[in-house]
């Protein structure tokens, strides 16, 4: 086991720091680095735990500390054994597997709050009210709310605030509010939950609040959903999986060249 003090840098110094944010509502940057502010962090978290690591300044990510957070960090974030599940249900290899999430995902599934990455789609909500609850209510939460429930899209604030936005449209409807955001890694629309592998949209938000793995599996059920697009990935045809899953547009972004090459990177 590696053992981490101030300045150390490494991948499970960015786990640590993501897990820190949530178990103690900080906001750390998740760069990597073992620096004064992640140390006070640990720290905090030491004696929050009772934890004596019997280093100098008692804030070094020892084994004691991995031991304690460890679990944690493990079942919440993406680790090796989730790229083996996901490339076995879908009959392909780890590496093109890896290539799709580096692409085509965000580099984390959850905000430091310890809700998933969400973007809420003010539009959806509109069309979701209106399909459920009829358009007179649909109208007159326009008037009411306009940043939460219009005909038009946009009113995004990102990060946290896309959470409040969405919990004031649950305060309208629950069902439709989730309906109409996207959520984790790979941001899937709630609407799309059948296609994800769930019997309603609730089980599949509550799926993305558990762990990148929930979310890593909801897109590879959401991938073989699309029979063209799971042969796409099977096949290694980048510029079809680029275009099934990014639009015709994909080529102005060169989707499809990024996920060639990050094909060839994880391969070797």
């Amino acid at each position: 086991m590696q053992i981490y003090g101030l300045n150390d840098r490494g991948h499970p110094v960015k786990l640590l720091q993501r897990a820190l944010n949530e178990k103690l509502k900080r906001n750390l940057v998740c760069d990597g680095h073992l620096g004064r502010v992640t140390q006070a962090a640990i720290l905090q978290y030491q004696e929050q735990q009772g934890i004596d690591e019997e280093d100098a300044d008692g804030a070094c990510y020892g084994e004691k500390t991995q031991s304690s957070i460890g679990p944690f960090i493990e079942k919440r974030y993406l680790q090796e054994n989730d790229f083996e599940k996901a490339a076995k249900e879908l009959g392909v290899d780890i590496a093109s597997v890896k290539a799709i999430t580096q692409v085509e995902a965000k580099e984390f599934g959850f905000l430091p709050n310890g809700f998933p990455v969400v973007l809420f789609e003010r539009h959806k909500f509109y069309q979701m009210l209106a399909k459920h609850r009829g358009a007179g209510l649909a109208a007159a939460m326009v008037n009411i709310n306009p940043g939460v429930c219009n005909p038009q899209a946009g009113g995004y604030v990102g990060g946290a605030e896309e959470v409040k936005r969405l919990d004031t449209a649950r305060t309208i409807d629950e069902t439709c509010a989730y309906l109409s955001a996207s959520y984790g890694l790979f941001q899937i629309m709630g609407f799309n939950y059948e296609a994800c592998g769930f019997a309603n949209v609730h089980a599949f938000v509550d799926a993305m609040k558990r762990s990148e793995d929930d979310q890593l599996m909801a897109f590879v059920n959401f991938m073989k959903a699309d029979k063209k697009l799971h042969s796409a990935v099977k096949d290694k045809d980048w510029t079809e999986v680029a275009r099934r899953y990014n639009g015709p547009a994909y080529a102005k972004n060169q989707y499809d060249v990024k996920l060639a090459a990050a094909y060839s990177s994880f391969k070797g």
